[in-house]
């Protein structure tokens, strides 16, 4: 949410800017202040655009982390050789590693508009 008021905010300010400056100065090649604020608008509107994709990503992203989580318990209780228990826990730490990735980037409140909120729930494996 901060990320796409910063945009909007930086969008206004360079609008109004290049607005002064075409319309209190002689010098009228004040259009610098119009193409970024176009590129900032045209930012925004992406951002805007990949919100839903992201959400789609991450809504299937939980559902990974959450079928990896009862295959690994399943693998665990049953009976393994060193050589399988070797590898669940390889398995584990990779899933550990990925899941608090996910989480410090969706409590990240810059970018967490983009993350689905359900994944913060999930538990590390041990």
């Amino acid at each position: 949410m901060y990320l796409l008021l910063t945009l909007i905010g930086l969008t206004i300010v360079f609008f109004l800017i290049g607005y002064a400056i075409n319309n209190l100065t002689l010098y009228h090649e004040g259009t610098w202040a119009y193409c970024i604020s176009a590129m900032i608008l045209i930012a925004a509107l992406i951002a805007l655009i990949c919100l839903p994709i992201s959400r789609f990503s991450t809504s299937e992203q939980i559902q990974e982390f959450k079928s990896k989580q009862i295959t690994i318990e399943q693998q665990r209780n049953g009976n393994a050789s060193e050589l399988e228990k070797a590898t669940i826990s390889r398995e584990i730490i990779d899933y550990n590693a990925e899941l608090s990735n996910y989480k410090y980037e969706a409590s990240n409140k810059w970018i967490s508009i983009y993350y689905n909120q359900e994944g913060l729930d999930l538990e590390l494996l041990k």
